[in-house]
């Protein structure tokens, strides 16, 4: 773990305090919550279809993220890898299936963000959080005191 002196850790605390110029400390960001599904729009995780999900993903994100979901170059960008040893950790916020489906739902697909239904990426975010991903080495150290939220998948019950 780096120190509180590291210069990783300074170059991160003044990112986020340039990042938090002219907003008030303790006040909600007006870009927060943005992308997310509403309450009435989310469908249980038992009923979330990953076949389905693949199938959508397939027509609608593999153009970009490629059928293996690692990425395609497209000019000199690269779409991120969604699963596998080069992508996020089970232990990110991607990696619970709603926040996941309130990204893809407002920032997806890349050419056409907002396109998507809200069942549509909830199914997808259902088939990529399917796959395998790193292990978050700490995951025993997350939610000790809250409850485990339901979309957190890749946590024990």
């Amino acid at each position: 773990m780096p120190s509180a002196e590291s210069q990783e850790v300074l170059a991160l605390s003044a990112y986020l305090s340039w990042l938090s110029q002219g907003y008030r400390m303790g006040k909600n960001l007006p870009w927060r919550g943005q992308n997310v599904i509403p309450s009435d729009k989310l469908i249980p995780i038992d009923s979330l279809d990953p076949k389905l999900g693949e199938l959508l993903y397939i027509e609608k994100c593999a153009s970009c993220h490629g059928e293996d979901g690692q990425g395609v170059e497209i000019g000199d960008k690269k779409a991120g890898p969604l699963w596998g040893p080069d992508s996020w950790n089970d232990g990110a916020g991607a990696a619970r299936v709603y926040t996941l489906a309130g990204m893809i739902r407002y920032a997806m697909p890349y050419l056409d963000p907002g396109s998507l239904s809200d069942g549509e990426a909830q199914h997808i975010a259902a088939f990529i959080n399917s796959r395998p991903r790193p292990e978050f080495p700490f995951k025993q150290h997350d939610y000790r005191i809250e409850r485990l939220p339901l979309d957190a998948v890749y946590y024990k019950r």
